[in-house]
């Protein structure tokens, strides 16, 4: 197989990839299940954590809230528990329709994607929703006492966890860009206040109609949006410096007569 080539001449016909793809598809809810069922075991103490997370009685009103918010709970923790594998199949699935060094490429960016993941339901779980939900409860004043409902704060959490784990990756998809020379850093620089103005919109739209948290996800998102710029840049360096080599080699094998 010459340089230039794709593994194209092994590609299998349209209805065998149909077929892999729902292949790959059923492995995937089925990782996602089996480590749902097992988080079902933990799911008691899952409540207990957010319980104790938020610094109050977790409560249910009706006979099947509570056994709703243990599935949904056990499915998240499925979704979080399997990433990795459905991340590492999916990448399978595509490797053999790329170049070998998109190839080579493409599984640390599925390392980096599902680590950057991590890091931001991290983030929102530890830092961002106990902040925004002290700043909430503090508006009963000493006055009232909140009753807080199992499904209604695990909705909250896992909302913050899911969409902070999604914005993190933002520092990877601008470098991926940047590297196909779709974007440049200094264009990235130049238009910054544009997305702020982006940004707040969407922190608004994503998070509780209060202040707290829309900054609370406005500032971050806004740091990961510059760490972007300054990897675009990062990469710019490189490609520049790839390319003046490989004119010096050229130069240097092909001298003037």
């Amino acid at each position: 197989m010459s340089a230039g080539e794709t593994d194209a001449d092994k590609a299998l016909p349209f209805l065998e990839h149909l077929e892999e793809l729902r292949r790959v598809l059923i492995f995937c809810i089925a990782a996602v299940v089996i480590v749902a069922i097992a988080a079902w075991f933990i799911s008691d103490k899952a409540i207990w954590i957010l319980g104790h997370s938020v610094g109050h009685q977790l409560n249910f009103a009706g006979v099947t809230e509570a056994f709703y918010t243990r599935v949904k709970i056990s499915v998240v923790l499925g979704f979080l528990g399997a990433l990795p594998l459905v991340m590492y199949r999916l990448w399978r699935f595509i490797a053999p329709g790329l170049f070998h060094r998109e190839r080579s490429a493409i599984f640390p960016l599925v390392l980096i994607s599902t680590v950057l993941f991590y890091l931001g339901v991290g983030f929102a779980y530890f830092i961002v929703v106990p902040t925004a939900t002290r700043f909430l409860l503090a508006f009963g004043a000493g006055v009232v006492e909140p009753v807080i409902m199992i499904g209604d704060y695990f909705g909250f959490v896992s909302r913050f966890c899911i969409v902070f784990g999604a914005v993190f990756q933002l520092p990877l998809i601008i470098s991926s860009l940047s590297y196909m020379g779709l974007v440049s850093s200094a264009t990235l620089l130049r238009k910054w206040r544009y997305a702020l103005v982006g940004v707040v919109i969407f922190a608004a739209i994503l998070t509780p109609p209060d202040i707290v948290s829309q900054l609370m996800m406005a500032g971050p998102l806004m740091a990961l949006y510059f760490v972007s710029v300054w990897l675009a840049s990062g990469i710019e360096r490189r490609k520049r410096r790839v390319a003046e080599r490989a004119a010096e080699e050229d130069s240097g094998h092909n001298p003037e007569m």
